[in-house]
């Protein structure tokens, strides 16, 4: 074990890989978890709503893996990569941006008049 971490850390290529992914992992991590909590409190959704939110982001990684082995044949590894990384920045950047786009109780992206968030203003409830 020790050996393979040696290798690991004196090999500029390994060192390159493991980093690329820690910080895909360290930024991808933080949707999964928050989904739930945009899509109630941010978006102002039920739980049905919400489900069906949480479920899309399932099917769409069971179609990414599903194609990503014939896009790697098609275009090449380092280019997957690169393209599946720019993609999700820009699903990254949609969910970051919705509330502008989408307002569904129609106020501010900001919420009430104080120009606090919804979320954490008690769900964009009104008072």
């Amino acid at each position: 074990m020790r050996t393979g971490f040696r290798y690991t850390w004196f090999s500029p290529r390994l060192r390159a890989i493991l980093a690329r992914v820690f910080l895909f992992i360290f930024c991808a991590g933080v949707l999964q978890p928050f989904a739930a909590l945009i899509g109630r409190r941010a978006l102002n959704q039920g739980d049905g709503s919400v489900a069906i939110m949480m479920a899309c982001l399932g099917l769409g990684a069971i179609i990414g893996v599903y194609y990503m082995q014939a896009l790697q044949r098609s275009i090449g590894i380092e280019e997957t990569v690169t393209l599946c990384t720019a993609l999700y920045g820009l699903a990254m950047l949609g969910v970051a941006t919705i509330l502008s786009v989408y307002k569904p109780w129609g106020k501010t992206p900001m919420g009430r008049r104080g120009g606090t968030s919804s979320c954490c203003s008690g769900g964009g409830r009104s008072k």
